[in-house]
């Protein structure tokens, strides 16, 4: 028996509302914008989201693990 609909994701998504300048979202979705639609290209305000939001975590998480060995190499 096929399963009907889309499937579902292996990492859940949640909702997240963020309040923007009005400018900045005007420049975000000119560079987001999809010729061939007329419009924001669809979900790409999320991908760009997603992908800066792991770089930064990825820094923070490379910055605490730097502030915590010292420069012989030991754990502090």
């Amino acid at each position: 028996m096929a399963i009907r609909g889309r499937k579902s994701h292996l990492d859940a998504p949640v909702a997240v509302f963020v309040s923007l300048p009005a400018s900045l979202n005007a420049k975000l979705e000119l560079l987001l914008f999809d010729p061939t639609t007329n419009k924001p290209k669809y979900g790409g305000r999320s991908a760009l989201i997603q992908q800066l939001l792991r770089e930064w975590i990825e820094r923070q998480q490379r910055e605490h693990l730097a502030a915590t060995v010292d420069t012989s190499g030991e754990v502090v």
